[in-house]
């Protein structure tokens, strides 16, 4: 009985530890050895639907076919930013959203304001990252990683 207690204390630590660190958002971008990251390498791995920045929450709207949306953090101003097809994997970076068509998808990016939507890397990629100067990605060829 005493090592059912441990072993599910161990598991309840475990997954309190996955928890804390992985559920992050991004508040403006993130430093990280003073380079600049669009979202959480814990958010990204866990198809980074949701990132927030300069006011609004910019997010993968699960009801209405994964499609990219914005909205305050209070729940107004609610507003899709993209139609037509998915949006995973957001990240933020100078004024524009970053994001996969699919997982793997297309890489686009769109402003935050909603307009110049436009593909920018037209392989299929997975957990994208996108810093100042640079775009990480998993390449997938023919949907085999």
């Amino acid at each position: 009985m005493k090592r059912k207690a441990t072993v599910t204390f161990v598991w309840c630590i475990a997954l309190c530890l996955f928890l804390l660190t992985s559920c992050s958002s991004v508040k403006e971008n993130i430093n990280l050895q003073n380079h600049l990251i669009g979202n959480t390498n814990g958010n990204i791995q866990r198809g980074g639907l949701v990132l927030i920045n300069n006011g609004w929450i910019y997010y993968t709207n699960r009801d209405d076919n994964d499609h990219l949306y914005k909205k305050r953090p209070d729940g107004s101003e609610n507003e899709q930013l993209v139609r037509g097809h998915y949006s995973y994997h957001l990240n933020y970076m100078d004024g524009w959203i970053y994001y996969t068509a699919g997982i793997p998808g297309k890489v686009w990016r769109i402003r935050e304001d909603g307009t110049k939507n436009g593909r920018i890397i037209n392989k299929n990629v997975d957990n994208l990252i996108v810093t100042e100067q640079n775009i990480f990605y998993i390449l997938a060829y023919d949907n085999d990683w």
